[in-house]
């Protein structure tokens, strides 16, 4: 028997292997196996953690991570931008028709009042679009005061086929605010990320456009019926 070079223990010499010179009995040598092997394990996880941990911040795949979710929100960005601009110019247009002696005064009274409401409102939905565009979160809390009032509204239409389609509208654009990569993409930081990254581009999805189509096609019908 021989005392084993680990825990001392003495051993039979069939029950012992010789390692750099030392003899080690098969119970030692066991559990440095396994602690080998756990040690190995949880030096794999520590090595993938810190992979995760780089990828994670590094510029580039954080934007190629979120750059759909960029271009849902610049497609919101460029609706509001155009409505505002449209009904801006339609405002102005209702302001500055000439009052005559056919048209009833109730309804150039109405036409007053739809004029200025629209030359008000219609800059802030350009003022809002832009800050969408640029990814500033006071737009995305506006928008999504304003969608959400949108859609409570919708409540009270007269016509199904416009309740259908603002919903519709206003239910995409309160996805694309209160998504979770929303949270990212209007965060204090990701303008720094853009400006590192400008080699990453992409392209507006196939269905995001047929849905901003067939959206806006429903709209001007129902406005003309």
């Amino acid at each position: 028997m021989s005392p084993c070079f680990l825990c001392g223990e003495p051993t039979f010499l069939e029950y012992l292997t010789t390692i750099d010179g030392k003899a080690i009995c098969d119970a030692c040598r066991s559990k440095q196996d396994r602690d080998r092997r756990e040690a190995l394990v949880v030096a794999r996880e520590r090595m993938e953690a810190e992979a995760e941990e780089a990828a994670r911040s590094d510029p580039k795949t954080i934007r190629e991570q979120h750059r759909g979710q960029e271009l849902h929100i610049q497609s919101v960005a460029m609706f509001y931008m155009l409505v505002g601009v449209v009904s801006s110019a339609f405002g102005l247009w209702l302001l500055s028709q000439a009052p005559d002696l056919v048209t009833p005064p109730s309804e150039l009274k109405h036409r007053f009042v739809a004029g200025l409401i629209l030359g008000i409102t219609s800059p802030a939905l350009v003022w809002m679009g832009s800050g969408l565009w640029r990814f500033r979160p006071w737009a995305r809390y506006a928008t999504t005061c304003c969608a959400v009032a949108g859609f409570a509204l919708q409540l009270f239409n007269p016509s199904l086929i416009r309740a259908l389609h603002m919903g519709l509208l206003l239910g995409y654009v309160l996805r694309v605010m209160l998504d979770s990569k929303s949270n990212r993409v209007f965060g204090v930081d990701y303008a720094q990320i853009i400006q590192a990254t400008p080699e990453v581009k992409g392209r507006m999805p196939e269905l995001v456009l047929a849905f901003w189509g067939f959206l806006l096609f429903g709209l001007i019908v129902a406005a003309v019926n």
